[in-house]
């Protein structure tokens, strides 16, 4: 294991922040990030986030073909397909990528694992950039979400109704 930075900001008190992440044999531990805090003289005083133990015994009897091109075309294949069976609607795919893991389960077990990311044509009238996290030896999905930030760079004018206790209800246009 490795820890890996990522950035480093000092904040107003002379305070550094520092985010890192963990790697295993050069690949990243997925939802595994820290910031350490550290002050003027750079001891550390705190740290908020998760790191992972015991990753070499859960990953030692990993089959050689997780690391090749073809188990990666075999994970973007069934994570297409697992969109496909959530939507119950044909679409196309552009800018397919697949990154191998190391995911950790609820139950602590590090597994490897393929971040499979795509956009797609429109699925019920709106894009979608579909992210599948699924198993690198099983193709079993692990988790699923919609990775759509916004459809456009341009700012959009919004108003609305909001308001509090203090200064009552305001209307915003």
């Amino acid at each position: 294991t490795v820890v890996k930075e990522l950035s480093k900001k000092v904040d107003f008190n002379r305070t550094t922040h520092t985010r890192v992440y963990q790697t295993y044999a050069g690949y990243p531990v997925w939802g595994s990030d820290a910031i350490f805090h550290a002050n003027a003289e750079l001891k550390m005083n705190d740290m908020n986030g998760i790191f992972y133990r015991g990753l070499k015994q859960d990953l030692a009897n990993t089959p050689h073909y997780v690391f090749t091109a073809a188990q990666a075309t075999k994970a973007l294949k069934a994570a297409v397909q697992h969109t496909r069976q959530r939507v119950s609607e044909k679409f196309t795919t552009t800018d397919e990528q697949t990154k191998l893991v190391v995911y950790v389960d609820h139950l602590k077990q590090a597994h490897w694992a393929f971040e499979v990311k795509f956009k797609t044509s429109r699925i019920k009238g709106l894009p979608a950039i579909p992210i599948t996290l699924i198993d690198a030896v099983t193709l079993e999905v692990y988790e699923y979400w919609n990775d759509l930030k916004t459809t456009s760079s341009e700012l959009v004018d919004g108003g609305g109704v909001g308001g509090n206790g203090r200064i009552g209800r305001v209307i915003y246009d």
